[in-house]
């Protein structure tokens, strides 16, 4: 930088300034000018970005006297300038001035350094405090009480004063766990500072061998007792050896139900088992050895070694077997067949005539309900036989040509009918029989179609009914 000079001086402050630095001459490349930089007796004290701006105003300073001088910084390629030539500014004391001592404790210093100042009155001081390597900053007192501020605090002289930062060494927190989990009583954790040791510690659990502490896959310590250099935050492990056994765990019979919590488990962890019995089944008891050791399905108990259990099942006491006759003549809900129940279990049926079928009616142990739905209380073994008629006549098959679309269906589906047929009530039910939708015909309904929505239905299966003269049909269809 081409005259560096002193622009004019304050009661705390330096205004310098400088002009542009002559463009190099002679080689092929010139490089690009970025902007100045400032040094105060040999230290650095700003770095300007901007080669347009020459000058700066040092400010905060206390009476004496100060070096100046400035280097260019380029780039492409980054290189800097050979100083300037170096100028004098003296700070006068005025008429009345201020004493500023500036100390600090811990791992710290500040800007201006530790020591004792001459201000004049009314000076506008920046402190600013460095926290040292692995510290933090804590606090600043003034006159031996604390005050507000953080790294960097402004104070105005107008009285004589004591500032001291504080600082203290960065804190870690240290965890303590074992492997396998909660093994032994772990000590020694906390937060500590940078630099300090913390006892570790761990009891040994009977029966146990210890084999190390780990930070990570790092083994730190082979001894159950150690101090360890905190230097950062770390989860310490402590590993024992520990057996580990496996749970075997039979069903019988195989079809009766399932299991979970078989596997692999430490000595001394606890094991969780569940048995879930099917639908035809209930859970009677666990065996070991052909002996009952529990007779709840949720089995917990602490391991201690291999263990071979046999989760019992038992068929329910009572048996429902659903018959179609004949077989061709249509389908049931549940579907034909023999399930098993509890006493006073309600079984819901239903029954589908097949095309050129139609229903006749339930028979229930002999009892017969003339419906497509039956509701059957378990009260002992039971059968239910869904009676379709044999294939009806050409001409009583008209009901076939009634169509049903789309099937399945999603938002609405279509109920239509050819002339020939009369239907004056149109019902859309669930399998349990509730009425879900209902379309009531005004014209007698000989020969239509009718649109009814299930937009709003649970996906399912569902039964169109249509009633009338003649006789009822009854269509499935599934709403997804």
């Amino acid at each position: 930088p081409r005259n560096f000079a002193v622009d004019a001086t304050g009661a705390d402050h330096v205004r310098l300034t400088w002009e542009n630095p002559a463009e190099p001459s002679g080689g092929k490349h010139t490089p690009v000018l970025e902007g100045y930089k400032l040094y105060r007796d040999d230290q650095p004290l700003n770095t300007g970005a901007d080669p347009e701006e020459l000058s700066y105003t040092d400010k905060g300073l206390a009476v004496g006297a100060y070096r100046y001088y400035a280097r260019a910084v380029y780039s492409d390629p980054a290189q800097i300038s050979a100083a300037s030539a170096e100028v004098t500014a003296m700070i006068q004391e005025g008429p009345v001035t201020y004493n500023l001592n500036i100390d600090s404790e811990g791992p710290g210093i500040t800007h201006p350094r530790e020591g004792n100042y001459l201000f004049n009155d009314g000076a506008e001081v920046t402190l600013q405090a460095e926290p040292g390597s692995n510290a933090r900053f804590v606090r600043w007192e003034k006159d031996g009480e604390e005050t507000s501020g953080g790294l960097s605090k402004m104070i105005t002289m107008n009285n004589d004063l004591n500032v001291t930062a504080f600082f203290a060494p960065e804190q870690y927190e240290i965890v303590l766990e074992s492997q396998p989990e909660n093994l032994g009583e772990q000590s020694g954790e906390g937060v500590y500072d940078h630099g300090s040791l913390a006892a570790i510690e761990t009891s040994l659990p009977d029966n146990l061998d210890f084999l190390n502490w780990r930070k990570g896959n790092a083994v730190v310590s082979v001894m159950p007792a150690f101090e360890y250099p905190v230097r950062s935050a770390d989860t310490l492990v402590a590993h024992f050896y520990v057996p580990l056994y496996r749970v075997l765990v039979d069903v019988d019979p195989l079809i009766g139900g399932w299991i979970s919590g078989d596997g692999e488990y430490y000595r001394g962890e606890e094991a969780r088992l569940e048995a879930v019995p099917g639908s035809d089944y209930l859970f009677s008891h666990w065996e070991a050895d052909g002996e009952v050791v529990h007779e709840s399905p949720d089995y917990v108990f602490t391991v201690e070694g291999p263990v071979s259990l046999t989760a019992v099942f038992k068929e329910k006491p009572l048996a429902l077997e659903i018959r179609v006759v004949p077989h061709e003549g249509g389908q049931t809900f549940p579907k034909d067949g023999v399930s098993r129940h509890e006493v006073g279990d309600v079984v819901e049926v239903m029954a589908s005539p097949a095309h050129g079928y139609r229903m006749s009616h339930w028979d229930i142990n002999g009892k017969h309900v003339y419906n497509v739905f039956a509701q059957i209380i378990m009260r002992g073994d039971m059968v239910a036989t869904a009676v379709f008629d044999s294939p009806v006549s050409t001409e009583d098959a008209a009901s076939d040509r009634i169509r049903i679309f789309p099937n399945p269906a999603r938002y609405s589906l279509t109920v239509s009918w050819p002339s020939g047929i009369r239907v004056e009530n149109i019902r859309l039910k669930g399998i349990d029989g509730r009425i879900v939708n209902e379309r009531k015909m005004q014209s007698g309904g000989d020969g239509g179609e009718v649109e009814l929505s299930v937009a709003d239905l649970s996906p399912g299966v569902y039964i169109i009914h249509l009633t009338g003269p003649d006789d009822p049909v009854f269509r499935k269809v599934l709403v997804y």
